[in-house]
């Protein structure tokens, strides 16, 4: 729920003359900089094993991710409840 609000107040007030995708590249940078420790572990990183369909399920949920905040952006959190 917390996470879901947050992003909400990220996408919608926080700098309302930010353009939409500036504000998202801010969001999945936060992410990246999270994931990027698994990534380089010592045991070859989180990404060992990755085949073709991990990487496409990958990008898909990076595309679902993306949807999500559209529909936050005209929308609110209920709705994004609803639909995802």
């Amino acid at each position: 729920g917390f996470s879901g609000v947050s992003n909400e107040w990220l996408i919608k007030v926080q700098d309302p003359n930010m353009p939409f995708m500036l504000k998202n590249a801010h969001i999945y940078f936060f992410g990246a900089l999270v994931a990027a420790p698994t990534a380089m572990a010592p045991w070859d990183g989180g990404l060992d094993g990755f085949g073709p369909t991990a990487v496409s399920i990958v990008c898909l949920n990076a595309v679902t991710g993306l949807s999500v905040s559209f529909v936050l952006k005209y929308a609110d959190n209920i709705v994004k409840s609803f639909s995802t």
